[in-house]
């Protein structure tokens, strides 16, 4: 079908969140919305894109900016954020033009490396593998029903660090491991990210570990793990949730923090970092780069 695409329009911002919602059912409300999209990140907003069908809005996505190090440089990436197609206009080529657009709108802000977080099964991943992505492994592990209370599991106490520890202990889990991490200039900048965020977070020391959850209505979302034993971590938030009568929800990076949810017996769902360079030849500069094939990221750092 013909889509025409608009970057930024004003006055539309009502439409884009019911259109989220009716395509995920309850996406969330308008603190959600200006905390994805109308958030300064280190001096940068996101670009947003609706996509018309005859004048009728059927899709849309956003562009989030990030700063990344990787290797001894460091690279301006573009996240694939709220991605979403209405119902009806599914199977239609709605997502190839937001790859595109997202493409060349990165390339337009100087950026190089476009990435978007997806699941094995889902209809966008195929369409960033036929668009010739990297695709760097992740995990989605999840309690349900089933899921046994694990037996002997650590208390789950309020953590009693500052935003400024927690900050530097999150530079530290970065410069522990190898590969592409999100660079966070300020402890500021930091908060906004993880800690300040539409649903309320708290700060908690399980086995030794301090951690970092979402709480939303009926799940408790690890937004980040620091400390020696994230393996015991999990199994006590994963008792806490259990008898609260609540989900744990866990998106890893790392296969061990993934192996440890499914071995307590929760679901785990494959997924990927899809990675794809900016479109060349944009405003006379190539804007190429070698696509880094290893990430070193916390669930906080996916918005």
């Amino acid at each position: 079908m013909d889509l025409d695409v608009e970057v930024n329009p004003s006055g539309l911002d009502d439409e884009y969140l019911a259109g989220l919602n009716r395509s995920f059912g309850n996406w969330g409300d308008r603190s959600a919305f200006r905390w994805d999209f109308q958030r300064e990140v280190g001096s940068r907003v996101a670009d947003l894109m609706v996509l018309r069908d005859g004048g009728s809005i059927v899709a849309g996505s956003a562009v989030s900016y990030r700063t990344v190090r990787f290797g001894n440089g460091e690279l301006l990436v573009g996240i694939m954020t709220g991605s979403w197609t209405l119902p009806e206009a599914r199977g239609r080529g709605a997502f190839s033009a937001i790859i595109d657009e997202s493409r060349r709108l990165l390339a337009t802000r100087g950026g190089t490396v476009l990435i978007a977080f997806v699941t094995q099964d889902n209809a966008s991943r195929r369409r960033l593998v036929a668009a010739g992505c990297l695709e760097v492994p992740t995990w989605y592990v999840a309690s349900n029903a089933e899921t046994p209370l694990p037996d002997h599991a650590p208390a789950v106490e309020p953590s009693p660090a500052t935003i400024g520890e927690l900050y530097r202990a999150h530079r530290r889990w970065q410069g522990e491991g190898t590969g592409a991490y999100v660079e966070y200039p300020s402890v500021g900048v930091w908060a906004s990210q993880y800690v300040d965020r539409p649903l309320p977070v708290e700060r908690l020391t399980a086995a030794g570990c301090t951690c970092l959850v979402e709480r939303s209505a009926t799940s408790d979302r690890v937004l980040w793990i620091d400390g020696t034993d994230p393996r015991a971590a999990v199994a006590a938030l994963l008792a806490r949730a259990i008898a609260a009568g609540r989900q744990l929800f866990v998106f890893a990076a790392q296969a061990g923090l993934a192996s440890a949810g499914v071995d307590l017996g929760m679901v785990g769902k494959p997924g990927s970092i899809a990675v794809l360079d900016a479109l060349e030849g944009v405003n006379g500069d190539p804007g190429r780069s070698s696509l880094p094939a290893e990430w070193r990221l916390q669930a906080g750092d996916r918005a």
